[in-house]
């Protein structure tokens, strides 16, 4: 395969952009709480051009939860079985996707073996869907939210609460009420 200087040079100052976007996103974390992480994480993919919406997988495993962002509105929740962000999720593969409203790719996100939820990132129009360079970087900020997630969890509730779907339940035999309280 013969690559010219130019495409070189394309790739490498990528690479300095993608390195950037991750190195801000590590400096950012160290001040935030959990519930702030998706703004992290779109902030990050402003900087490459790209849109990112984190979703969570709910504690039964059946819905995707959009976690909410700063200037992200109108995200629905995706069935786990029904829907091409649950197949990225059961399947643990990059799910490309092309419709009106632009192109992207759906990414697990993992911490381990621990699947907890999906990364939706919105590329530029003209992105090459099968560029496995542009899909490699964009595995990166999903790998790296998969491990925020879980090394911020123990310091706020901010995601922990969109995994829950249902209210929380008392044991029936709690006396009066006091752990509720």
């Amino acid at each position: 395969m013969v690559t010219s200087h130019e495409d070189t040079h394309e790739d490498t100052h990528e690479d300095a952009r993608t390195l950037a976007a991750l190195s801000t996103l590590l400096d950012r974390v160290h001040l935030i709480t959990p519930g702030q992480l998706p703004d992290a994480l779109a902030e990050a993919a402003a900087q490459l051009g790209w849109s990112a919406v984190l979703y969570l997988v709910d504690y039964e495993q059946r819905v995707l939860v959009p976690a909410p962002a700063v200037g992200v509105s109108g995200r629905r929740v995706q069935g786990v079985d029904t829907t091409l962000a649950g197949r990225c999720f059961r399947t643990v593969e990059p799910m490309p996707w092309s419709s009106a409203r632009g192109r992207g790719v759906w990414l697990p996100v993992l911490d381990g073996v621990d699947r907890l939820g999906v990364l939706e990132v919105g590329l530029p129009e003209g992105t090459d869907l099968d560029d496995a360079l542009c899909i490699q970087r964009c595995r990166l900020l999903a790998h790296l939210a998969g491990h925020l997630i879980v090394a911020k969890g123990p310091y706020g509730e901010g995601l922990t609460r969109i995994r829950h779907r249902k209210p929380a339940r008392w044991p029936r035999s709690c006396c009066g009420g006091c752990c509720r309280r």
